[in-house]
């Protein structure tokens, strides 16, 4: 009330007769003119708080780094030798690699979502668990979702990954769950000691409250910035738009209806960020720019050797153009999460 009032005062201020605020707009009965009023009041202060630089730079410790997931393993908040830190490393990866919102679709998910089988590709068979979406925020149920499947995730074994291959942990995880589970639930209460053989986990659900927290408690255990649960997610959208992964492929692991509001994860690495500052430099900096996606993907100085580059020629003033790059290696725009 005293921030309309404060600024109703000050526009009027400078404002023609026709164009001021009336003074008792806060108790008309003409709804319809109150309501303009309100929509221009909070069109100008947003204007206002955007000048003064709120909301001008996006945060970005929403997203783990490869170092902050070094940090989680090295301090031991996730592993595979206890209970708790294979409970919590399921977590971490399920989020990461299942795309999964903060609160709600980590405590609905059960193990009725989620199936281990082989899939045959290139004649080589490879083991893989699939996860298919139940309800979300995106995809209620109602009429209008009919015709949109629900959201389906394969995730194959990684032998490279070693202990952060996803499929070795949920293999784990489900090995040490006792015999008796619900596959109407997922996570469960972890044992307080590691028995040398049989469960390591209760026939109790993990609580609501409990799940809600689970990032905030690791982070604070590893000594790295708070984070929450969404952050996982988080981390699944950027690293894949990052590896260049088409989006229709990121839009069908995360879920999100538009590409507008998957977009917002698109946010582009030191690396790149590096090369485009090389590239603006002089007009040779295009060879950096491989460099880095080279780098970021694992390939090695050969294979980088094969990809295609397109370069402008020098224009008649004899000075060159920086060009858009062409990469055409397909193994660039795969990601590993």
């Amino acid at each position: 009330m005293q921030t309309f009032e404060a600024w109703r005062s000050n526009r009027n201020k400078d404002a023609l007769q026709e164009e001021q605020v009336p003074t008792d707009i806060l108790s008309t009965k003409d709804s319809q003119l109150l309501q303009e009023w309100l929509i221009w009041f909070l069109l100008e202060v947003c204007r206002e708080l955007r000048q003064e630089g709120l909301g001008t730079i996006r945060k970005g410790s929403s997203v783990f780094t490869a170092e902050e997931e070094d940090s989680l393993g090295k301090k031991g908040v996730i592993g595979l030798d206890t209970p708790v830190k294979l409970l919590r490393a399921v977590f971490f990866y399920n989020g990461i690699n299942f795309a999964l919102r903060g609160g709600a679709e980590h405590r609905s998910l059960k193990w009725s979502q989620v199936t281990r089988c082989s899939q045959t590709t290139d004649g080589l068979s490879k083991v893989c668990y699939i996860y298919v979406e139940h309800g979300s925020k995106n995809h209620s149920g109602g009429l209008h979702d009919l015709r949109h499947p629900n959201k389906k995730v394969t995730r194959y074994a990684n032998k490279e990954a070693g202990d952060r291959c996803h499929v070795k942990i949920l293999d784990l995880y489900l090995s040490k769950l006792p015999a008796g589970f619900s596959r109407e639930a997922f996570y469960y209460k972890p044992l307080s000691s590691t028995p040398s053989f049989g469960p390591w986990y209760s026939e109790q659900v993990i609580g609501h409250n409990t799940l809600a927290t689970m990032m905030k408690v690791m982070t604070a255990e590893a000594g790295l910035p708070v984070r929450t649960n969404h952050a996982l997610r988080a981390t699944s959208a950027t690293r894949l738009f990052q590896a260049g992964v088409p989006e229709h492929v990121i839009q069908g692991r995360t879920g999100h209806k538009t590409l507008q509001a998957l977009r917002q994860y698109q946010e582009p690495s030191e690396l790149q960020q590096m090369a485009a500052c090389k590239v603006l430099d002089n007009g040779h900096g295009h060879t950096d720019y491989i460099d880095a996606k080279v780098k970021e993907s694992g390939e090695t100085t050969e294979q980088a050797d094969e990809l295609k580059v397109e370069v402008e020629q020098p224009s008649e003033t004899g000075r060159q153009n920086p060009a858009p790059i062409v990469i055409s290696d397909p193994s660039l725009q795969t990601a590993v999460l």
